[in-house]
This record gives structure tokens, C-alpha cells and sequence, in this order.
């Protein structure tokens, strides 16, 4: 009996690994497959301290977590929607496929803390993001956190430190980044849409080809940044720092851009026409080949501005100035206030070129 007993399970045993080996699942925990240490579970919600605990797919829906120290723990898979994590620390934690939806994380420490979206087994091919969707990160410390891929959708960043963050592939639409520090963070393929970036930091930044359509940059701090085919469209600009920005190729169809400054900024054949400009500050900048037809660049400052081949046709120049700007080949057919300008500033509008001294300037290049 006791024979017989040993060989049904080892034949039952032998059919399960069989078709465990068919259907492609061990007999281990699949990768995605989260099991929290429940005295781990316990020890926090009693006491709040479980530092390099292992917490991977607790459901800790709502709970209390206020100045909870949870550093270093393991919260891959866990469900923290809506949970109060207010000046926790969560500094290196791993918080992979985390649901945080509309959780309070005001204030809260998560530097270094991993949030990055990792390979779905369940369905090859696809990634699982972590949700923060809606969540409060007002304030917190998100210093060199990695979010890539990271839904953020509407989450409150306002004032959050993400210096040296990774944000690529996150989804920020909606998000609320007013004066956070985004300085140095990696935003490749980073979705801005809609997004309040309101006096936030974005000094030397690369966001090229980003999109920032209907985003409030209002007051920005964008100096020496990287918007090389970005979309701004329908943006709001006004008193941005653009100055030594890069925005060749960027799309400023319906963006607002008064009182920005343009110091030294580069937008060679940028479309600005019918763009506002009146006194704003374009001194050094390259706008070769930009078209500025209709714009107003009344009172704007041009000096030492490279202008050549650029569209002023109907352009208002009034009370421009225009020391030391190069014009060559710009077309300036139709400009208002030209001539004031000019000659307020000793200037002489050059001719059109002859056959010659187009010769003599292909020469010079």
C-alpha cells in the first residue's frame, strides 16, 4: 500500500512538472508574482519602521504610513492607492509596477528609490509602468529616482526635487511641475503634454523632440537647454530664460512668447511669424534663416543678432535695436519702422546685391 501510495506521487509529481514545463510556469514564483513576508506587513503597520523589508505585493490600499521609514524596502507590485505616505522615507526602496495611484507622498524621501517600469512576463513584448497617477509628490525628494516610464498623469510635482532623475518614457501629461528642480534629469521620450511647468528648472537640460504642447513653461527656467525639435506648440512661454537655448527645428506654432528671453539663443529657421516680441531681449541670438514675418519685434533688442536670411516681410521694427546685426540676404520687404531704426542706430540699409557682390560674398564663405 505504502508502495503503491509512493508511486502515485511520484507520477502525479512527474505530471506536474510536466505540464508546468507545457504551459510555460514553474513550480517557483513567476517573476511577477509577488508574496509579501506578512510579519513585514505587520511590523509596519504597528510601528511604522521596516526598513529593508520585504513588502513585494502588499495590499496596503489607504493605509497610514505618515514619516514611515521604509528605506531600502521591497515594495515591487505593492498596492499603495491612496495610501498616506507624507514624509516617509522610501530612499532606495524598490517600487517597481507600485500602484500609487492618488497617494500622498508629500514631502516624502525617494532618493535613489527605483520606480522604473520593467518587462511584463505575463504578456512578452510589454512593459508595466508604475502608477502615480494623480499622486501627491509635492515637495519630495526625488533626487536621482528612477522613473523611467513611470505614469505620472496628473500627479502634484510642485516644488519636487528631481535633480539627475531618469524620467525617460514617462508619461507627465497633465502633471503639475511648477518650480521643481529638473536639472540634469533624462526626459528622453518623455511625454509633457498639458503639463504645468510653470518657473520650473530646466537650466542646460536636453529635451530634445519632447512634447510640450498646451504646456504652461510660464516663467521657465530654460537657460543653455536642448529643445532641438521639441514641440511647444500652443505653449505658453511668456518670461521664459531661453537665453543660449537650442531650438532649431522646435515647433512654436501658437506658443506665447513675450517677455521671453532670447540671449544668445540659437533658432535658426525657426517659424516665429506673427510672434510677439515687443522689448524682448534677442541680443547675440542666431536667427538665420528664422522666419519673422509679421512679427513684432518692436523695441525688441537685436544687437549683434545674426539675421541673415531671415523673413522680415511686414516685420514691425519700430524702436528696434539693430547695432551690429547682420542682415545679409534678409528680406526686408514690407518692414514697419525700418528706416527709424536704421537710421536711430547710424545703420544703412545695404541694397539688393548685384551679380558681383553676391560673387564677392559667396567668396567670403
Amino acid at each position: 500500500m505504502n508502495l503503491k501510495t509512493s508511486a502515485t506521487a511520484i507520477l502525479l509529481t512527474t505530471l506536474g512538472s510536466a505540464c508546468s514545463l507545457f504551459t510555460g510556469v514553474s513550480n517557483k514564483s513567476a517573476p511577477n508574482s509577488y508574496s509579501p513576508n506578512t510579519s513585514d506587513v505587520t511590523r509596519l503597520l504597528k510601528t511604522k519602521q521596516c526598513p529593508g523589508c520585504h513588502l513585494e505585493g502588499a495590499n496596503l490600499t489607504g493605509a497610514n504610513l505618515q514619516s514611515a521609514n521604509l528605506q531600502g524596502a521591497d515594495l515591487s507590485g505593492a498596492n499603495l492607492s491612496g495610501a498616506d505616505l507624507r514624509k516617509a522615507n522610501l530612499n532606495e526602496a524598490n517600487l517597481r509596477e507600485i500602484n500609487l495611484k492618488e497617494a500622498n507622498l508629500h514631502w516624502a524621501k525617494l532618493t535613489g528609490a527605483n520606480l522604473s517600469w520593467t518587462s511584463n512576463t505575463l504578456n512578452p513584448g510589454q512593459m508595466s509602468r508604475s502608477n502615480l497617477r494623480g499622486a501627491n509628490l509635492s515637495g519630495a525628494n526625488l533626487i536621482t529616482a528612477y522613473l523611467r516610464g513611470v505614469d505620472l498623469s496628473g500627479a502634484d510635482l510642485q516644488g519636487a526635487y528631481l535633480h539627475a532623475a531618469d524620467l525617460s518614457e514617462a508619461i507627465l501629461i497633465k502633471a503639475n511641475l511648477s518650480e521643481a528642480d529638473l536639472v540634469s534629469a533624462k526626459l528622453t521620450g518623455a511625454d509633457l503634454a498639458s503639463a504645468n511647468l510653470k518657473g520650473t528648472n530646466l537650466i542646460a537640460t536636453t529635451l530634445r523632440g519632447l512634447n510640450f504642447s498646451q504646456a504652461n513653461l510660464q516663467g521657465g527656467k530654460l537657460h543653455a537647454a536642448d529643445l532641438t525639435e521639441a514641440n511647444l506648440s500652443d505653449s505658453n512661454l511668456s518670461r521664459a530664460d531661453l537665453s543660449a537655448a537650442v531650438l532649431i527645428g522646435a515647433n512654436l506654432s501658437g506658443a506665447n512668447l513675450e517677455g521671453s528671453k532670447l540671449k544668445k539663443a540659437t533658432l535658426t529657421g525657426v517659424n516665429l511669424s506673427g510672434k510677439q516680441f515687443h522689448g524682448v531681449n534677442f541680443l547675440g541670438a542666431d536667427l538665420s534663416r528664422a522666419n519673422l514675418s509679421g512679427a513684432d519685434l518692436s523695441r525688441a533688442n537685436l544687437s549683434g543678432a545674426y539675421l541673415n536670411g531671415a523673413d522680415l516681410n511686414k516685420a514691425i521694427l519700430s524702436g528696434a535695436i539693430l547695432n551690429g546685426a547682420k542682415l545679409r540676404d534678409a528680406n526686408l520687404d514690407g518692414a514697419v519702422g525700418l528706416n527709424e531704426s536704421l537710421r536711430a542706430r547710424n545703420i544703412v540699409q545695404p541694397p539688393p546685391p548685384s551679380q558681383s557682390s553676391r560673387q564677392g560674398h559667396d567668396d567670403d564663405h
